[in-house]
């Protein structure tokens, strides 16, 4: 009653940017966007990245069963490509990386009526992925940019509940 589970991805990435922002030309109506200015610019960055998973998993029954998992995580890098971005100058947002354990349990009772599924779950991410703002606020400008925030921790518990009373109807 008891498997294995083992799992591996090794990646190559390669990524890159080319772009060029003349200057702007308004129309009657147009209101100018502040602090965007011309820029042009390229860049090309390299990654390699080796992710897997590990797990066990252990059936009480047809009906139930429990399961341990240890994984790893890769987001690729990435350049800001937006509109208001400045192509002359940019280095790549750092990959996300992750490190995450999850254990679960799943079951149906009556006869596949009343569904239970659960799980407590841990996840570690080394230079996290987010939006931030980067404009200048004494000049009203709002520029969101993806960056890196430094490290983040998850963790927490799920519980998954689905009846079904009878055919065409389920709740959850």
């Amino acid at each position: 009653n008891l498997s294995g589970l083992l799992g591996a991805r090794a990646q190559y990435e390669e990524i890159g940017y080319e772009g060029t922002r003349g200057d702007v030309r308004l129309v009657p109506g147009d209101l100018p966007l502040v602090g965007v200015a011309p820029s042009s610019g390229s860049g090309r960055s390299y990654y390699t990245a080796a992710t897997g998973k590990v797990g066990l998993k252990y059936e009480f029954s047809t009906e139930a069963q429990t399961y341990l998992t240890w994984s790893t995580g890769y987001k690729g890098a990435g350049y800001e490509t937006e509109f208001t971005a400045d192509f002359a100058n940019q280095d790549p947002v750092k990959p996300e990386r992750a490190k995450a354990w999850e254990l679960g349990y799943k079951a149906q009772m009556f006869d596949g009526k009343l569904t239970l599924n659960t799980a407590l779950f841990h996840a570690k991410y080394h230079d996290l992925q987010v939006q931030a703002n980067r404009g200048d606020a004494a000049l009203g400008l709002v520029r969101f940019v993806t960056t890196n925030a430094g490290d983040s921790t998850t963790r927490g518990a799920e519980i998954e509940l689905t009846s079904r009373p009878f055919t065409g109807l389920a709740l959850s």
